[in-house]
Parts: structure tokens; C-alpha cells; sequence
């Protein structure tokens, strides 16, 4: 009876070491989630700021557009130079906001990756400690239940 009480208890502490894990495992799983959701909902917000910013610069140069037409009579040759100008810089400017999103998107993908590996380190860490800490735990109940079946 001691034998089979003693395989029950064994069994019921492997259940709790196995279902303590799984529920650490999990955990350590919705936490990344939520940081992937949070990166995510910052990725929507950033790209949401910045299609304003694209929808600006349309907007000012639709407005350029039609300055343009409205004083084409007085001095044609003399405005198309300049309209010729604001566009090209214009051009140039969206060509560098583009390139200055593009390095704030890899720099933000980095950033994220880099914070996810360390946090997939540390969980590991964590969960190896835990391993060792309930293997030594079952060797000393072991060694104290063979030393109570010795008596």
C-alpha cells in the first residue's frame, strides 16, 4: 500500500510539475503576444501618422497645381521655372520622408526583434531554472521517501 500510495503521490507531483510548466509556458507565450499586439498597434499608429503626412503633401501640391493655372496668364514662362522647382523639391522631400520611414520601420523591427530574443533568453533561463529546481526537488523526496522505506 505504501508503494502504491508512494506511486499515486509520485504521479500527482509529475501532474503539478507538468501542468506548473505548461501554465509558465503559456504565460511566457501570451506575454509575447501582447508585446507583438502592442508593436503591431504602434506599427498601425505610425503608418496611420505618416499617410497623413503623405496625404499633406498631396494636398499641397494639388493647392500648387492650381495656383499654378490660376496665374499661368501673367507670367507663363516665369511660373512654370518655379513650379518646376517647388516640384522637384517637393519630389526630393517625399523621396527622403519615404527613406526616413523605411530606416524608422527597420530600426523599430530591430528594436522589437531584438527586445523578443532577450525576453525568449530570459523565459528560457527562467524555465531551465524551474526544471532544475523541481528535478533536485524530486531527488530529495526520493532520497527522504527511500530513507522513510528503509526504516
Amino acid at each position: 500500500l505504501r508503494r502504491e500510495a508512494s506511486r499515486e503521490i509520485d504521479s500527482f507531483k509529475l501532474q503539478l510539475f507538468k501542468s506548473s510548466n505548461e501554465r509558465f509556458k503559456l504565460e511566457a507565450r501570451k506575454i509575447r503576444d501582447e508585446e507583438r499586439s502592442r508593436m503591431d498597434k504602434y506599427e498601425q499608429e505610425w503608418m496611420v501618422k505618416h499617410e497623413a503626412l503623405r496625404m499633406e503633401h498631396e494636398a499641397e501640391m494639388k493647392r500648387v497645381r492650381e495656383e499654378y493655372l490660376e496665374t499661368m496668364e501673367y507670367s507663363e514662362k516665369q511660373f512654370e521655372a518655379e513650379m518646376r522647382k517647388c516640384i522637384d523639391q517637393h519630389e526630393i522631400d517625399l523621396e527622403d520622408s519615404k527613406n526616413s520611414i523605411e530606416i524608422e520601420m527597420k530600426q523599430m523591427r530591430t528594436t522589437h526583434e531584438r527586445d523578443m530574443a532577450k525576453m525568449d533568453e530570459d523565459y528560457a533561463e527562467k524555465i531551465a531554472e524551474k526544471e532544475y529546481k523541481c528535478s533536485q526537488e524530486l531527488k530529495q523526496w526520493k532520497i527522504h521517501r527511500e530513507s522513510e522505506l528503509k526504516r
